[in-house]
C-alpha cells in the first residue's frame, strides 16, 4: 500500500491543472484536512462536473466487406464527472484507505490473483527488480492456464451500464462488511453519501453561462476557479444548472474512489464464483465488469454452475449485456471451429484486447483499426492548423511542427500503441504480433506526405 503522507497529494496534484469550483490549494493543506476526520464528517461536497466521453467503436454488420470505412464506426458515450479539487483528494485518500482492506479480504479468499483492475500489481523479476503487471501480463496469465488444461470451455460475460447500476444498499453493506462494523463511521458515510447522492453540472451548459470557451487552452493560466461562490449561487443553482441523482442507484465515473467501490460492490459475488470454479478445478477472472470464466469440457455441473452465476448476478441487481458474451471451446489446447466466424465474435477468445486461438497471439482488428483511424484524424488536423497559419502569415516561416505526431503514432514514441504492441511481442513471444503492426512507419509518412501537399 502506498504511504499516505504530504508526498501521497504532492504527487497526485503535480498535473491535475484542470479548472473547478474551488480553487487548488497547498498540498500540506489538504493532508492535514483530509486526514482530519472531524472536517471530513462536516464536509459540503460540490457538485462535479459531466461531460461525455465519445470512444469510437466498431460495429460493423456487413461482415463481408474487407475495407473498413467510416461508416462501421459508432460513437459509444460515456458520463465521466470529475470532481472538485480538494473534493477528489478526499476520494484518492479514502480509496487508500479502503485499499489496506481491500487487499486484506482479497489475499484471506485468495483472489488476489482473479480481480485485476483498478489496483497496482507488482511482482519481482528473476534479477531481483520489481516491476507493476499490466493487461498484457493478465491475459497471458489467463493464456498460460488454458493452455495447461488443453480441454475446457470459456465463457466470457459484459455487464451493462456497470458503474450506472451499482445498487446503493448493496454497495453501502459491502462497506460496512469490508470495515467489520455494523453501520458506517460518520466520515465514511459522508464520503459514500456524495457518490451516491451525487449532483453533477453538464461542462458545455456550464461554460455557455459563465461565457468561457470549452476549447480554451489558456484559461487555467488566468483563472484560478471558474466561478466564486455568489456567481455559483446566482448563475448555477439558481439558473437550474444542477442536476442530481435521485435513483437509488449508480456512482460517478471519473472520481478517484469510483474503481475500489466497483471492486467492493463485487467482493461476495467474486468470492462465491471463485469458489465455485474452484471446486470445478476451473478459473475465474474478473477486470471491472469483464468476466472470464474457464470450465473442464468433461465437468457436466458446468450448466449448473452457470445458471448459478446468472442468478448471483440479477441478485446484485445486474444484467448481462448477452451481445458481448461469448463462448470459447478449446480441444487439445485449439480452439473448436464449430460456428462460422464474424467480425464482432471471432472464433478466437478475446481478453483484454488481445486474440488467442490456441496456437498463436492476435492482436484485435478493432484496435488496428482505431490506431489507423486516430493517426490519419491527427495528420489531417495537424496539416489543416498549418495551412490556415500559412494563410495568416502566422507560421514564421517554419516548416509543421511533427515531433508529437511521430512520439504519438510511430516507434519513435515511447508511450502509445506501438509500443504496446511491441511489448505485447515480447511478452508472448509472437512474431504474429508483430508482423499486424508492420509497415506502421510506411503508411504514417505516406499518408503525412499526401496530406502535407
Amino acid at each position: 500500500m502506498t504511504k499516505i503522507d504530504v508526498n501521497f497529494f504532492k504527487k497526485r496534484n503535480r498535473v491535475r491543472n484542470y479548472l473547478h469550483f474551488d480553487k487548488k490549494r497547498n498540498d500540506s493543506f489538504i493532508f492535514e484536512y483530509v486526514t482530519d476526520v472531524k472536517k471530513i464528517e462536516n464536509h459540503a461536497f460540490l457538485p462535479t462536473i459531466s461531460y461525455i466521453l465519445n470512444d469510437k467503436k466498431i460495429n460493423r454488420k456487413n461482415f463481408k466487406k474487407d475495407k473498413i470505412t467510416k461508416d462501421d464506426y459508432k460513437d459509444k458515450e460515456r458520463l465521466i464527472n470529475f470532481p472538485s479539487h480538494l473534493d477528489g483528494n478526499i476520494y484518492a485518500y479514502y480509496s487508500k484507505v479502503l485499499e489496506k482492506y481491500y487487499e486484506f479480504f482479497l489475499k484471506s479468499e485468495n483472489l488476489g490473483n482473479s480481480i485485476i483492475a483498478f489496483r497496482k500489481i507488482t511482482k519481482i523479476n528473476s534479477k531481483g527488480n520489481k516491476y507493476s503487471l499490466c493487461n498484457i501480463h493478465f491475459a497471458k496469465e489467463v493464456f498460460d492456464m488454458i493452455s495447461l488444461k488443453k480441454n475446457c470451455t470459456v465463457l466470457c460475460f459484459d455487464i451493462s451500464g456497470f458503474f450506472d447500476n451499482l445498487d446503493h444498499e448493496i454497495l453501502k453493506k459491502n462497506w460496512c462488511d469490508l470495515l467489520c462494523v455494523d453501520k458506517l463511521p460518520l466520515d465514511h458515510f459522508k464520503v459514500f453519501q456524495s457518490l451516491t447522492e451525487f449532483s453533477y453540472v453538464e461542462k458545455e451548459e456550464l461554460y455557455k453561462k459563465l461565457n468561457l470557451s470549452l476549447n480554451s487552452k489558456k484559461l487555467h493560466r488566468t483563472l484560478d476557479r471558474l466561478c466564486d461562490i455568489r456567481t455559483f449561487r446566482e448563475k448555477v443553482r439558481k439558473e437550474g444548472l444542477l442536476h442530481t441523482n435521485k435513483s437509488r442507484k449508480g456512482i460517478p465515473q471519473g472520481s478517484p474512489l469510483s474503481g475500489m467501490l466497483s471492486n467492493i460492490y463485487m467482493m461476495n459475488f467474486d468470492k462465491l464464483c471463485s469458489a465455485m470454479l474452484k471446486k470445478l478445478n476451473g478459473g475465474y477472472f474478473r477486470y471491472c465488469d469483464d468476466m472470464i470464466f474457464i470450465f473442464d469440457n468433461s465437468d457436466d455441473n458446468t450448466l449448473n454452475t452457470v445458471l448459478k452465476i446468472f442468478f448471483e448476478i440479477e441478485k446484485m441487481h445486474l444484467k448481462i449485456n448477452h451481445k458481448k458474451t461469448q463462448k470459447i471451446v478449446f480441444k487439445d489446447g485449439i480452439v473448436q471451429k464449430s460456428e462460422p466466424e464474424s467480425f464482432n465474435f471471432p472464433l478466437k477468445l478475446q481478453y483484454l484486447g488481445i486474440l488467442y486461438d490456441g496456437n498463436n497471439i492476435f492482436l484485435r482488428e478493432t484496435g488496428l483499426s482505431k490506431f489507423h483511424y486516430k493517426l490519419r484524424k491527427a495528420i489531417r488536423m495537424r496539416c489543416a492548423h498549418y495551412r490556415n497559419l500559412e494563410k495568416e502569415n502566422k507560421n514564421n516561416n517554419h516548416d509543421i511542427y511533427m515531433k508529437t505526431l511521430y512520439d504519438r503514432f510511430t516507434y519513435i514514441g515511447k508511450r502509445n500503441y506501438v509500443s504496446y504492441v511491441y511489448r505485447v511481442a515480447k511478452e508472448f513471444e509472437s512474431k504474429n504480433v508483430k508482423r499486424q503492426i508492420k509497415g506502421h512507419f510506411n503508411i504514417f509518412t505516406d499518408y503525412l506526405e499526401k496530406k502535407k501537399n
